[in-house]
């Protein structure tokens, strides 16, 4: 049975992109709140307008020191893999085509995709801000999955 830890590496890494766009969604949405909070929260008091920034503002931080802390682990990689990742989650491509780019074959790439997550959690397993994400148990994973689809419909009303 795979640990909270292990659990948390591989939501992380396959969701790399996607909390990349959620911190900028955020931002865009921290914005919009503090521009026209005025306009639009009439009825609402400054101090609650101030606590839902300060809410959405925190959710950033945290996000994207998730990133940044994958992005050290990442950076600690020997070059082939450190390749490798950036070619499977930044930049979205298939097995075959790293294959092709990489001059490796379709079973190397394969198995070094699948050895990624533990290969990070080496490096994870010393940041202590790692450590206290995942102490909160699996609300986390729920926590991203939620505030991604909360800010997704609500920047589309933004943009």
């Amino acid at each position: 049975m795979k640990t909270n830890k292990e659990i948390m590496i591989n939501a992380v890494i396959k969701n790399y992109m996607e909390i990349n766009q959620l911190v900028k969604m955020l931002n865009t949405r921290i914005k919009f709140r503090a521009i026209n909070s005025y306009c639009s929260d009439i009825y609402r008091s400054c101090e609650e307008v101030a606590n839902n920034i300060c809410q959405l503002m925190e959710r950033k931080n945290i996000l994207q020191n998730l990133v940044h802390t994958l992005d050290e682990s990442v950076r600690e990689l020997p070059e082939r893999q450190r390749e490798i990742f950036e070619l499977r989650y930044k930049k979205r491509e298939k097995i075959n085509t790293i294959s092709e780019k990489t001059g490796l074959s379709k079973q190397s790439v394969f198995r070094t995709i699948h050895a990624l997550p533990k290969t990070l959690a080496k490096a994870l397993n010393r940041d202590t801000f790692f450590d206290r994400f995942c102490e909160m148990d699996y609300q986390k994973i729920a926590f991203i999955a939620n505030a991604y689809s909360h800010c997704d419909e609500k920047a589309r009303g933004v943009a």
